[in-house]
């Protein structure tokens, strides 16, 4: 999966989240944190996007909430999101 197709379903997830609103609306791009930076998107919201994004890239092991920080201290960027997602899914499989 690439970085566009994972960035594609971190948007999605926001989309979801939103309902009717569409992501067609959203004025966002790599730097914005979507937990803060998205009208109403908050920690709690991360958290159901988070599990929208596990069924979605097929990823049993994220963490509560891949649009915080690990440290949960703060808000991750559109682009640390990708990172973090891309890394776990191009990461070999454990035996």
């Amino acid at each position: 999966m690439t970085r566009d197709e994972i960035a594609q379903a971190v948007l999605e997830a926001i989309g979801e989240w939103r309902g009717p609103q569409s992501t067609s609306h959203l004025e966002i791009d790599d730097r914005t944190c979507p937990v803060g930076g998205v009208e109403g998107f908050d920690s709690i919201a991360g958290i159901a996007a988070t599990i929208h994004l596990e069924q979605q890239l097929g990823l049993s092991d994220l963490r509560d909430n891949v649009f915080l920080s690990p440290d949960g201290k703060g808000a991750q960027s559109l682009s640390e999101i990708v990172d973090e997602l891309h890394a776990l899914r191009t990461a070999p499989e454990e035996d």
